[in-house]
């Protein structure tokens, strides 16, 4: 029996979700969108509000911190298509990119430096995990090496939900240790009401949605198409069974 898979179909818009994760931290999209509504649809009809830039003295208002990347470290760890590709979208914004990593030095791309996790941790603006989940890294990111990180890391997570202990990072969103969680997985999906990352604060949550576009689910397509047709013809492609 042959066995064939749909590789990378999902890297562009994985990437681009992960930067969307890390950058709804630093610019609070969703925080002034919906601080600036004069819609509130918290109630069961909606309710009609002030809005915040409405009543605002001044031609901007602000009362969350804006960040820039430009100058911080973002480490990646792990260095396969999606981290690649997540660290070729941070060098334009000119972050220091550092890459925790089995690859050699000499593998990576100019400008970028290898590091170990506990530096990464230790050392970084933010941290987004691209390593796939195995029973040698199941809840790696736990107390432990939350307890040596900077302070106020933020976390990004579109991966997998298995990686973090969840009371570990929702203790650490608590005290501050982090400082946001933003994250496109859960250790169970759906997660059930009670779970500890619904209820920390600084979370930012997206349905497992990364790799959704509309783009990548045609790429499936795309590649089954061709992957039936080569084995059609007696030449297989994608090959993943011996």
């Amino acid at each position: 029996m042959t066995v064939c898979n749909v590789p990378a179909y999902s890297t562009l818009a994985v990437a681009q979700h992960a930067m969307a994760l890390l950058l709804e931290v630093c610019n609070q999209v969703g925080h002034y969108s919906r601080a600036i509504s004069a819609y509130d649809t918290e109630g069961a009809e909606g309710a009609a509000k002030d809005s915040y830039w409405a009543v605002s003295p001044d031609f901007c208002c602000w009362n969350r911190p804006i960040v820039e990347l430009t100058g911080k470290r973002i480490a990646i760890v792990g260095w396969g298509n999606i981290g690649s590709k997540v660290a070729q979208l941070l060098l334009p914004l000119e972050a220091e990119v550092v890459a925790v990593t089995s690859k050699p030095q000499e593998a990576l791309p100019e400008g970028v430096k290898k590091v170990t996790l506990e530096e990464a941790f230790a050392t970084s603006f933010a941290v987004s995990l691209h390593c796939p989940l195995a029973a040698n890294n199941r809840q790696f990111v736990n107390a432990e090496l939350l307890s040596h990180s900077r302070r106020g890391l933020i976390l990004v997570n579109t991966a997998r939900g298995g990686l973090i202990n969840d009371q570990d990072v929702a203790d650490a969103l608590r005290s501050g240790q982090l400082g946001a969680y933003s994250t496109d997985v859960m250790s169970t999906e759906p997660p059930s009401a009670d779970h500890p990352i619904l209820h920390a604060p600084n979370v930012f949550i997206t349905p497992h949605v990364a790799w959704a576009t509309a783009d990548a689910r045609q790429r499936i397509i795309d590649i089954m198409t061709r992957n039936l047709n080569a084995f059609v013809a007696g030449e297989a492609i994608n090959v993943v069974n011996p």
